[in-house]
């Protein structure tokens, strides 16, 4: 009896013991159940976020390149003399202009003189017949008279230098202007009054109109509170712009799990856009000479072309640096073909010439090789900061960058070559 009693106990003692095995087992597969989906949740939420500030800040800096590019060019040729004068000089050295000119100002002229009449009258009854012919070759002598004149150096000289002026008083005037658009006679006076103190109206300079006659409106210019703006604050804007575009660029890289396929991507995206803004200008150019006259088309072309042309070096400035930063990007990148390539340049252009040179190594070749890519990033970047920040750079001095820039990466390799490739 005692034994079967104990045997009892036990069956009973393992029944109690497998419900609460059981249990525990429901119990860790709902604690399961409610903690595992947290993490991939979590981590999800994490690669959205990031996919997110990628996405934004690789579009905004793309975005800001593109009208940046084109608002500071405008900004530059308006605001900077030297751009300006490049810009508009030129126009009137163009043969197509100085006809297209010339043809506008003849008919202009003649539209309030009838010469045929004129003619008519001057001449005898009997050869009154030869009015049309003549007028018509009148019209043609003073064509090509104003388009000699238009040709000559001299007026334009004249044309230059009275851009110049103009272009400075402007200028000069909206930096200091404080108005809302609207210029009154007093605005008029007070700008003049200056230029009477060594005159025999000297007793007049700095003097102030009557408020009846000085608030008279001559004209109305909204468009000059937003020149003034531009001229205040246009190497703010710029700098401010720059900044922006490499931190936006910066945070995508940061962002992103493959930072260097990231770089490639940005300069890549960056080429792009500015092929974009090309095709873009191009497309714009021939709409807008599509809608002038016929006779005037040539000229219109033609003034395009020279507007544009520091808009296209510009923009043509980007694309090269932005192919520049995604191929050095892609060539000192852990790629097959990119290792191939790297080896065979150390090869070629290091290895050998740095045996030729140092016949041994030394610190600072060894301290140049350590450092060789970071020193090379450098001098990308200080380029790309002479291109972006100097004014009026040309294609000749971006030509001697990009030389300058390739020698400094040859000579790093040459010094920094790796002491298995000697």
């Amino acid at each position: 009896m005692p034994a079967k009693s104990s045997v009892t106990s036990l069956q009973s003692e393992l029944k109690k013991l497998k419900a609460e095995n059981k249990q525990l087992k429901s119990e860790n597969q709902s604690l399961k159940g409610a903690t595992m989906p947290k993490k991939p949740q979590a981590k999800t939420n994490r690669r959205f976020w990031s996919k997110f500030g990628i996405i934004m800040a690789v579009g905004l800096a793309g975005a800001l390149l593109v009208v940046g590019n084109l608002l500071f060019w405008a900004g530059r040729a308006v605001v900077d003399e030297k751009r300006f004068i490049a810009t508009t000089g030129p126009l009137i050295q163009q043969p197509a202009i100085q006809e297209a000119v010339a043809s506008y100002a003849t008919t202009e002229l003649y539209k309030s003189v009838d010469v045929e009449q004129f003619t008519a009258d001057a001449l005898p009854p009997r050869v009154s017949f030869l009015a049309p012919a003549l007028s018509t070759q009148i019209q043609t002598y003073t064509q090509k008279t104003i388009q000699s004149l238009l040709g000559n150096q001299r007026f334009q000289n004249i044309w230059t230098t009275t851009l110049t002026t103009a272009h400075s008083k402007i200028i000069n005037y909206a930096r200091t202007y404080q108005g809302d658009g609207v210029i009154s006679l007093a605005d008029i006076y007070q700008g003049i009054s200056k230029d009477l103190a060594n005159t025999n109206l000297s007793f007049l300079a700095n003097k102030t109109l009557p408020s009846k006659v000085g608030s008279i409106t001559v004209v109305e210019v909204s468009w000059l509170p937003t020149l003034h703006n531009v001229v205040v604050n246009l190497n703010l804007w710029e700098n401010i712009a720059v900044v922006a575009v490499v931190m936006l660029s910066i945070l995508a890289v940061v962002l992103a799990k493959k930072r260097r396929k990231m770089v490639i991507v940005i300069g890549l995206m960056f080429s792009l856009l500015m092929v974009a803004s090309l095709l873009a200008l191009e497309i714009g150019q021939s709409q807008v000479v599509g809608h002038v006259q016929p006779q005037y088309q040539a000229a219109a072309k033609e003034a395009a072309q020279i507007i544009l042309k520091s808009l296209r070096m510009q923009t043509f400035m980007v694309l090269l640096v932005g192919l520049l930063v995604a191929a050095i990007a892609w060539v000192t990148g852990p790629y097959k073909e990119a290792t191939q390539v790297r080896n065979g340049v150390e090869e070629l252009f290091a290895g050998r010439l740095h045996l030729l040179i140092f016949k041994k190594e030394y610190g600072f070749t060894r301290w140049i090789g350590r450092y060789k890519a970071a020193i090379q990033w450098v001098a990308v970047a200080i380029v790309g900061l002479l291109v972006i920040f100097l004014r009026n750079l040309s294609l000749s001095r971006l030509a001697v960058y990009g030389l300058g820039l390739l020698v400094v990466v040859l000579v790093v390799e040459a010094i920094g070559a790796p002491a298995q490739k000697r």
